[in-house]
């Protein structure tokens, strides 16, 4: 018979884990969003930045939702797959 008390503890330790991932993902979202916005206003008045960032992008991001965010076409499947390496 399993004692009540140590599937209380079991429960209580999932609990605790659930609320790290969920604090860990909500900081790097935040880190996101900061580093993001830092980039993006610095790069309005620094062209080499600016350049530097949409070349990352071409290479990097295959998503056709996210390039066009960006100005950029879709790229043919085969290149998303060198992208995404």
């Amino acid at each position: 018979m399993v004692d009540i008390s140590v599937l209380q503890k079991e429960a209580r330790l999932a609990d605790l884990s659930a609320r790290e991932r969920k604090k860990t993902r909500k900081q790097a979202t935040r880190r996101k969003f900061v580093i993001g916005d830092l980039v993006i206003k610095h790069s309005a008045n620094n062209e080499h930045l600016d350049n530097l960032i949409l070349d990352l992008v071409n290479k990097h991001v295959s998503n056709p939702n996210d390039r066009a965010l960006f100005g950029l076409l879709p790229i043919k499947k085969r290149e998303a797959e060198k992208a995404s390496l």
